[in-house]
């Protein structure tokens, strides 16, 4: 193998990471379990990746995950910021959606009036 069959494989590899979204600054986790699809959490989850489409962001990766453990909130959505606390905001609806993305993501206003819990990260603690 030379150097540009190298270089190809490697453009080729961090391209599939791209669109994975691996190694994101900004990675939003929609609770998907049944509570949160009860709730409306598709509805969500179709809005905050319109909204990022829309806006052309590189950078944010949404994923679907089971139960986070706040049904009584559904649908939930978790945020998280290397190198901040991850942020919990609970009875997301459309356009709370949409507003996340403008606020949070892009100008790193934490909505306050709509986070039901934070966590912050301890030393050498795993995410």
């Amino acid at each position: 193998m030379n150097l540009v069959e190298l270089e190809k494989i490697r453009e080729k590899t961090l391209k599939k990471m791209r669109e994975r979204g691996i190694g994101a600054k900004h990675v939003i986790k929609v609770d998907m379990g049944s509570a949160g699809r009860a709730a409306g959490a598709g509805a969500v989850y179709h809005s905050l990746l319109s909204e990022i489409h829309q806006r052309n962001l590189k950078d944010v990766r949404v994923m679907q995950t089971g139960e986070m453990g706040f049904d009584s909130v559904e649908p939930l959505v978790k945020i998280e910021v290397k190198g901040a606390a991850d942020v919990y905001y609970g009875k997301v609806t459309e356009e709370l959606a949409r507003q996340i993305v403008s606020e949070h993501i892009i100008n790193g206003h934490i909505l306050n009036d709509h986070v039901i819990s934070m966590k912050t990260h301890q030393l050498g603690e795993e995410e």
